[in-house]
């Protein structure tokens, strides 16, 4: 005990506080240690679930781009199509027209050109108007089971601008 004492501990004191401690620790681990586990549990579930959702949200984020992107891409080319069958009817019957007329007639010829590319101008504009429709709708009835309405607003407007940008560099 000499060697206690050569530091300045009384071994009675560090032997109370040993009883002391061990009463303390028996009783936080008989009473409190268990709801304390529980509770760290109950927390690591609701962690592990919330990433587990976040890792969801993202892969149907991701899927539901894809889908927007094939029907961009479907609508873009029945526009395509649809411009490019317009385009050559309309030039069908200019040639047709073109071989049966006279000179009073060339000036009717004029007329009709300036009215074709005005027809021309509404039809792409009305396309156009469709498109977004389409893709709008598409976009929206994707989208309505997967993220709340204010979410879908947003990815439908950005959409639509990033549509409109590309017509736009066109």
């Amino acid at each position: 005990m000499g060697f206690l004492e050569a530091f300045g501990i009384d071994w009675k004191i560090l032997l109370g506080q040993i009883i002391n401690f061990l009463i303390v620790f028996l009783v936080i681990k008989k009473f409190f240690w268990p709801n304390f586990q529980e509770v760290l549990e109950v927390r690591r579930k609701k962690i592990e679930e919330g990433l587990k959702k976040a890792e969801e949200s993202q892969k149907a984020f991701a899927k539901i781009r894809e889908l927007e992107k094939e029907i961009l891409a479907k609508a873009n080319k029945k526009g395509e199509e649809i411009i490019k069958q317009s385009n050559k009817i309309g030039q069908e019957k200019l040639k047709v027209l073109q071989e049966k007329i006279s000179e009073r007639e060339k000036k009717m010829l004029e007329e009709l050109k300036a009215e074709i590319k005005q027809k021309k101008r509404e039809l792409e504009a009305e396309m156009r108007k469709k498109y977004l429709d389409m893709v709008k709708e598409g976009s929206a009835k994707v989208l309505s089971s997967i993220v709340n309405e204010k979410i879908d607003k947003k990815i439908i407007e950005a959409g639509i601008k990033q549509l409109e940008h590309e017509k736009g560099v066109r």
